[in-house]
């Protein structure tokens, strides 16, 4: 299957469980109470193979952490890669 398909079917998966989680959390009244924590255990590179894929990129990795909102900017941004 080519990344952007699976990427695509990915995600999807992904979209619902989250979806699920956050929805979960917020009928029990925990969401103004928990930190979810959604981490990868390595990044990918930017470019495509030619297998279709993309290989490992072990430097970086993406974190999402969802919290109760505080007074700054409810998306925040720390680090890059220019790599």
């Amino acid at each position: 299957m080519d990344n952007v398909r699976a990427v695509k079917r990915g995600s999807g998966m992904l979209d619902a469980g989250w979806a699920a989680l956050l929805s979960d959390l917020k009928e029990r009244g925990l969401l103004d109470t928990t930190l979810v924590v959604w981490i990868g255990e390595f990044g990918r590179t930017p470019r495509i193979t030619a297998q279709g894929g993309r290989d490992h990129w072990p430097r970086t990795f993406s974190v999402v952490l969802l919290a109760r909102p505080t007074s700054q900017s409810s998306t925040m941004v720390f680090g890059s890669s220019t790599r």
